[in-house]
Order: structure tokens, then sequence, then C-alpha cells
């Protein structure tokens, strides 16, 4: 997994929230659309992060923003994208993107945060 890039998290969060103000309703449905892959994208190095459904894998379009941007391991073997959504409370409307808390994640679980590093060659 690739370590967090905060300047490019910056940008892409700043992109999408513009597109999320100027087409709400196209951002949402887009967040929301994922569609099935081969088990093989699952188990990729890179923590695609993708969902089962029924059994089967599904990818999305933030699991894909946050294999590029880079994620955040929890002591608890959680991983975390840097990249994280906000709903209302119903789920039927995004309101924003923002870098994720880690911190905030890491005390609601009750983990440490460990930022997931790429191992060097020598």
């Amino acid at each position: 997994m690739k370590v967090p890039n905060d300047e490019l998290t910056d940008h892409i969060v700043e992109i999408l929230n513009k597109a999320i103000e100027m087409s709400p309703k196209c951002m949402y449905k887009l967040f929301e659309n994922r569609v099935g892959c081969r088990r093989a994208l699952a188990n990729d190095p890179a923590n695609f992060q993708v969902h089962l459904n029924g059994g089967f894998p599904e990818i999305g379009l933030l699991g894909i923003i946050n294999a590029i941007t880079g994620g955040i391991e929890l002591s608890n073997g959680a991983v975390w994208g840097s990249v994280t959504a906000h709903y209302t409370g119903d789920g039927k409307e995004l309101l924003r993107v923002s870098k994720t808390d880690s911190e905030a994640i890491a005390r609601t679980y009750g983990a440490d945060v460990f930022v997931v590093t790429r191992e060097t060659e020598e």
C-alpha cells in the first residue's frame, strides 16, 4: 500500500468538493456505483478498497481514489483510505469529501494509528 500523499489528497479533495457543489446528484451516483471485479483486484498490494456483495467483490470510485492516495492502518488491522465521503444521516445525499481524520478513527476503534509505508529496496 502507498504512503498517504497529503498534497495529492488535498488536491483530490478540493476537486471532488467542487464537483459535488456543481452536480451533487451526479457525484452521489458516481460514489454509490460499484462494479463487479475479479478477486485479484481485492488482493492487490495497492489495497484497492473492494467490498463484498453477496460474496462477490465490487469496487467504486472512492476505492480507486484511496488506492491512489494511500492508506492509514490501525493497530487492530483495519485499513482506512485517506479520503472520506460524508453523507446525510439517511445516506441519500453526498455532502462532501475530506481527508480522513486518522486520530478520530483510532479513538473510535481504540487502536493506534500506523501510517502504511512501502518497504524500500536496498
